[in-house]
């Protein structure tokens, strides 16, 4: 009986406890950690300049190079780095001086005929904008500042646009100049 009592006793220290397998953190083999050598590829030649002979008046820019940001590391800290830009094309002399720009780009229209209808239309409208420009208090200009340039720009914008002719341009400005001027009077 003695013998049953140990077998048993036995037993039930082995399922209270349980099984007792310790986790093995698994082995990483040091080759893992080495560095790789990487393989450059070897940077093609940029083609040959070739003389190109502008059709157009070329267009005038400035030239600048872009910023890139080198990527941060945790040792250093990000400095610019200026990417150099190719050359521009070569450009050849030629004999004939280019073309005037108004005949490249054409003549300039305003759209549509404007008939006299439009242009009273477009010269009230800018009257009586002026006029309710001119009524603001100097409360409200100095509230509101910024609108009150724009308005201003607009009404400029849309006198010039008359004096050359453009009603349906002078009528749009002067249409935004009206909607400012309504949003100051709320």
């Amino acid at each position: 009986m003695r013998r049953v009592s140990l077998l048993v006793g036995g037993a039930l220290l082995l399922v209270i406890g349980g099984c007792r397998h310790r986790a093995v953190a698994p082995v990483i083999p040091v080759a893992a950690h080495a560095p790789v050598a990487l393989e450059r590829t070897p940077e093609k030649p940029l083609p040959p300049a070739v003389a190109k002979i502008p059709t157009q008046a070329p267009p005038v820019a400035s030239v600048s190079l872009p910023i890139v940001k080198a990527k941060r590391t945790r040792h250093k800290s990000a400095t610019p780095i200026v990417v150099p830009q190719p050359p521009p094309p070569v450009e050849v002399a030629s004999a004939s001086p280019p073309p005037p720009i108004a005949t490249v780009i054409g003549s300039l229209t305003t759209g549509e005929d404007a008939s006299p209808a439009t242009q009273q239309h477009a010269a009230d409208l800018i009257a009586k904008n002026d006029k309710r420009f001119k009524a603001l208090s100097r409360q409200m200009v100095a509230a509101h500042r910024s609108a009150v340039t724009r308005v201003g720009n607009f009404d400029r914008e849309a006198t010039a646009a008359l004096k050359t002719g453009d009603a349906s341009g002078a009528i749009t400005l002067a249409t935004k100049a009206q909607v400012l001027l309504d949003d100051l009077d709320k």
